[in-house]
């Protein structure tokens, strides 16, 4: 069931083409001018491109006295979506609804966000820097590389919703913590002569390791949300309906690799550990092909 991206009213789901944000015209054009007076007050980024959100306390406009007596700025509207986001799911997350948990009228929201988008900008914002970076960059490629693989994989078991709606792809929220992520990520590779390309290509690949074992977790958790039924219910009751000996006979080296295995969420963890491991590996062993490359061609040039 979608709902309306202003009132929260339910969307009925029928017909061709995208499903419709909004529930009536009416809510539509209040969107419409709510986002266009918050931008006619904030300098616009070049068409397509988002803006980097900056902090709460540099985009605070005149607090708003809630129903409980509270101050509402922009940092405890973030927060309180943020655990919407991590108890509901970012499905979950609607304006109207939020007000109502922040004892808040709809419209007070629009006076520190244009609208949802920019609400999940400053919440990606903020997750990626509630966890500061310590001190320098850890010393060598292959300690540099684990701990962004390590520090992102952290990120995805505090936050499932931010993967697969705001990190995974070419065009994922950007934000100062976000770049300053990617800087230190990048100051692995400082010292050993790698072309970009190259710096990309190696840092893409323990990037896609981690964001792919995460969505593991993430559907995992998805999945349990809707259903009621964990993992490992759900894999005891299939398991009942297997054939065993017809499979291992039919697929043997299947049967082999996963027939007495838990769950894969159950030892997510260390296939993790282990896996980030095997990439460490590959690319240790193509750095140390790649500087013999360069040795020979220096002897040889030298000869």
């Amino acid at each position: 069931m979608f709902r309306c991206a202003w009132c929260d009213a339910a969307i009925p789901i029928g017909g061709r083409g995208r499903p419709r944000d909004y529930c009536s015209r009416s809510c539509r054009a209040k969107a419409y001018r709510a986002r266009h007076r918050n931008r006619a007050a904030t300098p616009q980024a070049p068409t397509g491109v988002r803006k980097f959100p900056t902090t709460a306390a540099a985009t605070e406009v005149a607090d708003v006295t809630t129903e409980s007596g509270s101050q509402l700025s922009l940092d405890r509207i973030v927060r309180a979506a943020i655990a919407v986001a991590d108890t509901e799911g970012l499905e979950a997350l609607h304006m109207r609804a939020l007000a109502t948990h922040l004892g808040a009228g709809t419209m007070s929201l629009y006076r520190h966000v244009s609208g949802r988008d920019d609400l999940i900008d400053h919440m990606v914002a903020l997750a990626l820097g509630e966890d500061p970076q310590p001190g320098p960059p850890p010393a060598g490629w292959r300690a540099g590389l684990e701990y962004t693989a390590r520090r992102d994989w952290a990120l995805y078991q505090r936050h499932p919703w931010i993967l697969r709606y705001a990190m995974v792809g070419s065009r994922m929220r950007w934000s100062h913590n976000a770049a300053a992520d990617g800087e230190r990520a990048l100051t692995a590779f400082d010292g050993l002569g790698l072309s970009a390309h190259e710096q990309a290509t190696l840092l893409l690949a323990v990037v896609a390791f981690t964001q792919g074992m995460a969505l593991i977790h993430v559907n995992d958790v998805e999945l349990t949300r809707r259903t009621g039924v964990t993992d490992k219910q759900w894999w005891d009751d299939a398991r009942k309906h297997i054939p065993t000996p017809e499979f291992a006979d039919n697929y043997p080296r299947l049967a082999h690799a996963f027939g007495d295995q838990p769950p894969l969420t159950a030892a997510l963890q260390q296939r993790f550990d282990e896996g980030i491991e095997s990439i460490l590996d590959g690319i240790g062993a193509q750095l140390a092909r790649r500087a013999e490359c360069a040795g020979a061609a220096t002897e040889a040039n030298e000869a």
